[in-house]
Protein backbone atom coordinates (compact mmCIF):
# COMPACT_ATOMS: atom_id res chain seq x y z
CA UNK A 1 0.00 0.00 0.00
CA UNK A 2 2.87 2.44 0.90
CA UNK A 3 4.72 1.49 -2.37
CA UNK A 4 1.75 2.23 -4.03
CA UNK A 5 0.89 5.79 -2.56
CA UNK A 6 4.28 6.85 -2.89
CA UNK A 7 4.00 6.18 -6.24
CA UNK A 8 0.42 7.80 -7.20
CA UNK A 9 -1.72 8.21 -4.09
CA UNK A 10 -4.50 8.99 -6.08
CA UNK A 11 -4.15 6.18 -8.28
CA UNK A 12 -6.71 3.11 -8.42
CA UNK A 13 -4.03 0.22 -6.87
CA UNK A 14 -4.04 2.52 -3.74
CA UNK A 15 -7.62 2.73 -3.47
CA UNK A 16 -8.28 -1.09 -3.58
CA UNK A 17 -5.66 -1.37 -0.32
CA UNK A 18 -7.81 1.10 1.57
CA UNK A 19 -10.51 -1.51 2.39
CA UNK A 20 -8.26 -3.97 3.13
CA UNK A 21 -6.43 -1.87 6.09
CA UNK A 22 -8.74 -3.62 8.67
CA UNK A 23 -7.61 -7.08 7.92
CA UNK A 24 -4.51 -5.92 9.47
CA UNK A 25 -5.05 -3.27 11.83
CA UNK A 26 -7.57 -2.52 14.67
CA UNK A 27 -7.82 -1.14 17.37
CA UNK A 28 -7.98 -2.77 21.02
CA UNK A 29 -8.93 -1.61 24.04
CA UNK A 30 -5.17 -1.07 24.93
CA UNK A 31 -4.17 0.59 21.29
CA UNK A 32 -3.56 -0.48 18.23
CA UNK A 33 -3.07 -3.50 16.95
CA UNK A 34 -1.44 -4.72 14.22
CA UNK A 35 -1.04 -8.33 12.13
CA UNK A 36 1.53 -9.09 9.46
CA UNK A 37 -1.18 -12.09 7.94
CA UNK A 38 -4.83 -11.63 7.53
CA UNK A 39 -4.86 -14.66 9.32
CA UNK A 40 -4.33 -18.56 9.71
CA UNK A 41 -8.10 -20.03 8.74
CA UNK A 42 -6.70 -22.11 5.43
CA UNK A 43 -4.07 -24.35 8.06
CA UNK A 44 -6.57 -24.24 10.81
CA UNK A 45 -9.35 -25.76 8.42
CA UNK A 46 -7.40 -28.12 7.41
CA UNK A 47 -6.08 -29.24 10.61
CA UNK A 48 -9.53 -29.48 11.56
CA UNK A 49 -10.11 -31.44 8.75
CA UNK A 50 -7.69 -33.79 9.83
CA UNK A 51 -8.76 -34.23 13.37
CA UNK A 52 -12.31 -34.82 12.21
CA UNK A 53 -11.63 -37.42 9.67
CA UNK A 54 -9.59 -38.88 12.22
CA UNK A 55 -12.82 -39.97 14.42
CA UNK A 56 -15.82 -42.25 13.67
CA UNK A 57 -17.94 -38.70 13.64
CA UNK A 58 -17.89 -37.98 10.26
CA UNK A 59 -21.44 -38.40 9.24
CA UNK A 60 -21.86 -36.57 12.73
CA UNK A 61 -19.68 -33.39 11.43
CA UNK A 62 -20.73 -34.07 7.88
CA UNK A 63 -22.14 -30.35 7.74
CA UNK A 64 -19.12 -29.33 9.20
CA UNK A 65 -16.68 -31.01 6.78
CA UNK A 66 -18.78 -30.35 3.35
CA UNK A 67 -17.96 -26.61 4.75
CA UNK A 68 -14.52 -26.49 5.74
CA UNK A 69 -13.88 -28.50 2.12
CA UNK A 70 -15.89 -25.37 -0.08
CA UNK A 71 -13.35 -23.42 2.37
CA UNK A 72 -10.33 -25.38 1.02
CA UNK A 73 -11.43 -25.29 -2.37
CA UNK A 74 -12.24 -21.72 -2.14
CA UNK A 75 -8.66 -20.60 -0.94
CA UNK A 76 -6.54 -22.53 -2.90
CA UNK A 77 -4.09 -20.21 -5.36
CA UNK A 78 -5.25 -20.73 -8.90
CA UNK A 79 -3.22 -18.95 -10.96
CA UNK A 80 0.49 -17.85 -10.89
CA UNK A 81 1.77 -14.10 -10.23
CA UNK A 82 1.16 -11.84 -13.63
CA UNK A 83 4.09 -10.95 -15.23
CA UNK A 84 7.59 -12.25 -15.54
CA UNK A 85 8.26 -14.31 -12.67
CA UNK A 86 11.90 -14.25 -12.86
CA UNK A 87 11.75 -10.45 -13.29
CA UNK A 88 10.00 -10.12 -10.07
CA UNK A 89 12.78 -12.40 -8.10
CA UNK A 90 9.27 -15.08 -7.79
CA UNK A 91 8.99 -18.32 -7.72
CA UNK A 92 5.10 -20.01 -8.76
CA UNK A 93 2.41 -20.16 -6.96
CA UNK A 94 -0.18 -22.05 -9.28
CA UNK A 95 -1.83 -25.06 -7.15
CA UNK A 96 -0.13 -23.77 -4.02
CA UNK A 97 -2.64 -22.56 -0.63
CA UNK A 98 -1.50 -19.46 1.84
CA UNK A 99 -1.90 -19.35 5.44
CA UNK A 100 -5.16 -18.35 5.26
CA UNK A 101 -7.14 -16.93 2.16
CA UNK A 102 -6.77 -16.99 -1.20
CA UNK A 103 -6.59 -12.98 -1.42
CA UNK A 104 -3.25 -13.24 1.03
CA UNK A 105 -2.15 -15.52 -2.18
CA UNK A 106 1.38 -15.93 -0.84
CA UNK A 107 2.50 -19.67 -1.93
CA UNK A 108 3.79 -21.07 1.60
CA UNK A 109 5.24 -24.85 1.78
CA UNK A 110 3.35 -26.65 4.51
CA UNK A 111 -0.27 -25.00 4.02
CA UNK A 112 0.17 -26.16 0.57
CA UNK A 113 0.82 -29.31 2.07
CA UNK A 114 -1.92 -29.19 4.64
CA UNK A 115 -4.52 -28.48 2.05
CA UNK A 116 -3.08 -31.15 -0.70
CA UNK A 117 -3.62 -34.25 2.64
CA UNK A 118 -7.07 -32.83 3.70
CA UNK A 119 -8.46 -32.42 0.22
CA UNK A 120 -7.38 -36.01 -0.53
CA UNK A 121 -8.53 -37.40 2.70
CA UNK A 122 -12.07 -35.31 2.06
CA UNK A 123 -11.89 -36.94 -1.72
CA UNK A 124 -12.22 -40.76 -0.04
CA UNK A 125 -15.15 -39.47 2.12
CA UNK A 126 -19.08 -39.64 -0.11
CA UNK A 127 -19.58 -36.48 -2.25
CA UNK A 128 -23.39 -36.75 -0.87
CA UNK A 129 -21.20 -36.25 2.69
CA UNK A 130 -18.62 -33.50 2.03
CA UNK A 131 -19.36 -32.55 -1.37
CA UNK A 132 -17.44 -32.78 -4.95
CA UNK A 133 -13.86 -33.46 -4.85
CA UNK A 134 -11.73 -30.84 -6.14
CA UNK A 135 -10.69 -31.69 -9.54
CA UNK A 136 -7.37 -33.47 -9.79
CA UNK A 137 -5.37 -31.00 -12.06
CA UNK A 138 -5.34 -28.98 -8.89
CA UNK A 139 -4.36 -31.25 -6.62
CA UNK A 140 -1.14 -32.17 -9.52
CA UNK A 141 -0.74 -28.52 -9.24
CA UNK A 142 -0.09 -28.47 -5.67
CA UNK A 143 2.22 -31.48 -6.00
CA UNK A 144 3.87 -29.43 -8.63
CA UNK A 145 4.42 -26.55 -5.98
CA UNK A 146 6.14 -28.96 -3.17
CA UNK A 147 8.52 -30.93 -6.25
CA UNK A 148 9.35 -27.16 -7.04
CA UNK A 149 10.54 -26.39 -3.55
CA UNK A 150 13.42 -28.88 -3.23
CA UNK A 151 16.70 -28.00 -3.84
CA UNK A 152 15.28 -24.55 -4.14
CA UNK A 153 18.46 -23.67 -2.27
CA UNK A 154 20.93 -24.66 -5.07
CA UNK A 155 19.49 -21.67 -7.04
CA UNK A 156 22.04 -18.92 -6.66
CA UNK A 157 21.17 -15.38 -6.28
CA UNK A 158 17.37 -15.63 -6.42
CA UNK A 159 14.43 -14.19 -4.23
CA UNK A 160 11.55 -16.95 -2.66
CA UNK A 161 8.90 -14.41 -2.55
CA UNK A 162 6.17 -15.01 -0.08
CA UNK A 163 7.29 -18.88 1.12
CA UNK A 164 8.72 -18.72 4.94
CA UNK A 165 8.75 -22.05 5.23
CA UNK A 166 10.75 -23.97 2.98
CA UNK A 167 13.24 -26.14 3.01
CA UNK A 168 16.24 -25.26 5.83
CA UNK A 169 17.61 -21.77 5.79
CA UNK A 170 16.59 -21.41 2.06
CA UNK A 171 12.83 -20.86 2.55
CA UNK A 172 13.86 -17.26 3.21
CA UNK A 173 17.03 -16.70 0.08
CA UNK A 174 17.01 -13.69 -1.13
CA UNK A 175 18.75 -12.04 -4.00
CA UNK A 176 21.88 -10.25 -2.48
CA UNK A 177 21.21 -6.94 -4.11
CA UNK A 178 17.54 -6.64 -2.56
CA UNK A 179 18.82 -7.40 1.39
CA UNK A 180 18.55 -3.23 1.38
CA UNK A 181 14.84 -3.76 1.59
CA UNK A 182 15.21 -5.52 4.92
CA UNK A 183 16.17 -1.92 6.45
CA UNK A 184 12.79 -0.48 5.64
CA UNK A 185 10.50 -3.98 6.21
CA UNK A 186 7.70 -3.12 8.67
CA UNK A 187 7.96 -7.26 8.91
CA UNK A 188 9.84 -7.55 12.20
CA UNK A 189 8.09 -10.96 12.49
CA UNK A 190 10.82 -11.63 9.98
CA UNK A 191 13.31 -10.63 11.39
CA UNK A 192 16.69 -11.99 10.25
CA UNK A 193 14.85 -13.99 7.67
CA UNK A 194 17.31 -11.92 4.63
CA UNK A 195 19.96 -13.80 6.32
CA UNK A 196 19.64 -17.47 6.34
CA UNK A 197 19.63 -18.14 10.33
CA UNK A 198 17.91 -21.54 10.94
CA UNK A 199 14.76 -21.44 13.02
CA UNK A 200 13.03 -24.39 14.09
CA UNK A 201 9.58 -25.00 12.73
CA UNK A 202 7.69 -28.29 11.96
CA UNK A 203 5.82 -28.35 8.78
CA UNK A 204 3.49 -31.86 9.31
CA UNK A 205 2.92 -32.42 6.28
CA UNK A 206 5.93 -32.46 4.52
Amino acid sequence: MLYCWVEDPNSEAFKLHLPRIFDYLWLAEDGMKMQGYNGSQLLDTAFTVQAIISTSLLEEFGPTLKKAHEYIKNSQVLEDCPGDLSFWYCHISKGAWPLSTRDHGWPISDCTAEGLKASLLLSQIPSKTVGEPIDANRLYDAVNVILSLQEFGCQEDMMFCGVFDGHGPWGHYSKKGQRIAAIISALQLAGDSCYELNYIRIPFGI
